[in-house]
């Protein structure tokens, strides 16, 4: 029953509102946007000529100019179509597959931090990180090209 210290009270939970207008960046479609880079298969090569690569790079130095405080982490992965190939030629063949593929992986970051601070020189290099998935992380339903990939993972620093 009804007792003790909330006795005889409701709740009622309705949207926050803010007072006044919304924070410019809250409205930015950019921060809310999947930005990927993809790469050819076994390759750690940005194809910068590649349409969609463009406009990630051109969204990924836009997000650092509209967030001067943000943090950028970069995470490469592969696809994982080979992985029972690997399994089938044993244990330690496996797991040097599996070093190779976060090493790969990471290589691909990499590039992509190379291209931004090529067409954006004046990042701070220190607002930026890379780090190597390997092949653990495949997209749920996605085609392996998708899989080829780098991932933006935007931080703020408070």
């Amino acid at each position: 029953g009804q007792e003790g210290l909330f006795a005889g009270q409701t709740v009622a939970l309705g949207p926050v509102k803010t007072e006044g207008k919304t924070d410019v960046l809250e409205r930015n479609p950019l921060l809310t946007k999947q930005i990927r880079f993809l790469f050819q298969p076994n390759s750690a090569e940005l194809n910068i000529e590649d349409q969609g690569n463009q406009q990630a790079l051109a969204d990924l130095t836009n997000l650092l100019k509209v967030m001067p405080g943000s943090y950028i982490l970069l995470r490469g992965h592969l696809d994982n179509t080979k992985i029972a190939e690997f399994q089938a030629k044993g244990d330690a063949y496996f797991r040097k597959m599996s070093v190779r593929a976060v090493e790969q992986s990471k290589m691909r970051a990499e590039s992509v931090k190379a291209a931004l601070l090529k067409a954006a020189p004046t990042v701070d290099v220190a607002r930026l990180d890379t780090e190597g998935r390997g092949w653990d992380e495949p997209l749920p339903g996605a085609k392996p090209e998708d899989n080829r990939r780098v991932e933006v993972q935007l931080f703020t620093l408070e």
